[in-house]
């Protein structure tokens, strides 16, 4: 992907070359290139972290709506057999759908309180993404 957006972006290698020192001119192709490979990786990180929001969202909420049909139906609130019913997955489907739009609302970023309690798991995340970024190319 780096390498397809650098073939329109090296159109304007001229025009920065004309405003560097001449010393640094030779950097600005792999300036480019890298530049072009670091926004493809950002896009391709963005992708990633809706797929795994919408999968998270749509296996939780399921998961909530299956066993609180099953709580319901223990108290006998309900009194259909919940494997005989899709009220689970209205309520999954419902509860996924808050869920992702809560996600996309805080741009997947915590809100306040949540942000303090919840920042030594938000370190962890960081340097298990830092992990598998940078130990991806070494082979055991």
């Amino acid at each position: 992907i780096g390498a397809a957006l650098y073939e329109p972006m090296k159109r304007f290698e001229p025009a920065i070359e004309d405003m560097t020192p001449e010393e640094y001119r030779k950097w600005i192709p792999v300036a480019f290139r890298w530049s072009c490979k670091l926004l493809a990786m950002s896009v391709a990180w963005w992708i990633q972290r809706v797929i795994s929001a919408t999968h998270s969202a749509i296996k939780g909420g399921l998961i909530f709506g299956r066993y609180l049909v099953e709580f319901l139906h223990e108290k006998n609130i309900v009194s259909f057999p919940p494997e005989k019913a899709y009220l689970d997955e209205c309520i999954g489907w419902g509860v996924a759908f808050v869920g992702l739009t809560f996600q996309f609302s805080w741009g997947f970023d915590l809100p306040f309180p949540l942000n303090l309690l919840l920042f030594p798991a938000r370190i962890l995340e960081n340097f298990i993404v830092w992990s598998v970024c940078s130990g991806s190319a070494e082979v055991s």
